[in-house]
């Protein structure tokens, strides 16, 4: 099935954060190196970080970056 690319990036850090791979400061990599990685524009980018907020995985703190949530249980 076709995804665009945007869903396909917040796709993979949804993996990602699943993995593991952020539990040790929590931090996404910034939306430039997202966008680095990814070679999506940063609104691109912005929208895909914007469906994980929408989904409660991931917080952004001003200034700080984006962090993956506490899940209890």
């Amino acid at each position: 099935m076709y995804k665009n690319r945007t869903a396909q990036l917040a796709d993979d850090l949804r993996a990602e954060i699943a993995a593991g791979l952020y539990d040790g400061t929590g931090q996404l990599p910034s939306l430039t190196q997202l966008r680095d990685r990814s070679g999506l524009s940063l609104n691109s980018v912005q929208r895909a970080v914007a469906i994980l907020k929408a989904e409660g995985l991931v917080a952004g703190v001003r200034g700080r970056g984006i962090f993956v949530k506490r899940r209890d249980g």
